[in-house]
């Protein structure tokens, strides 16, 4: 009986975890990430990572929601490994010129976003979690995780191009 009811509180949990789609129609308006945008830096000796992020209110199907949309640069051993950096203005225009796309849950912790980053080199898509540390100067956590799933380009390769956790200063 005790184990019925454990199951039961972890699927009630589960189930009000998934995010029903909003209406036809409707524009999701999210200002709790508007903190995130402008570009965010990380040094350590040769290795760079910069990350450029605006809030764009972006068509999904048959509603619109604001989301945030970035490019990266990401230089290793003085190499610099991805750059898209230069396709931040158009963008704007035609989002899959972004590297970068970022959600956040609006009834989850408001300093929290998460989406997907493209790895240039590999050639694939991997999971971008980003925590907004309040701070003089404000902080972001990055943590990127391998992408499951089916991959498009033949040529992709297993692994992280950039580094899995670093905390990222804005400029």
């Amino acid at each position: 009986m005790k184990l019925f009811v454990l199951i039961s509180v972890i699927l009630a949990g589960c189930c009000r975890m998934i995010a029903q789609p909003p209406a036809p129609g409707s524009n999701v308006v999210n200002n709790n990430i508007n903190k995130f945008e402008g570009v965010w830096h990380w040094v350590n000796g040769n290795d760079t990572l910069i990350l450029k992020l605006k809030k764009i209110n972006k068509q999904f199907g048959d509603y619109t929601e604001d989301v945030l949309l970035g490019v990266h640069k990401y230089i290793k051993n003085g190499l610099v490994l991805d750059d898209a950096l230069n396709k931040y203005d158009s963008m704007v225009l035609y989002y899959k010129k972004s590297t970068v796309l970022l959600y956040q849950n609006q009834d989850t912790d408001t300093s929290k976003v998460f989406g997907s980053i493209k790895d240039l080199t590999k050639k694939k898509t991997n999971n971008l979690f980003l925590q907004y540390v309040n701070g003089t100067p404000p902080t972001i956590i990055w943590h990127l995780e391998t992408a499951e799933g089916t991959f498009i380009d033949p040529n992709f390769q297993y692994g992280l191009t950039m580094p899995k956790d670093v905390i990222l200063t804005r400029q």
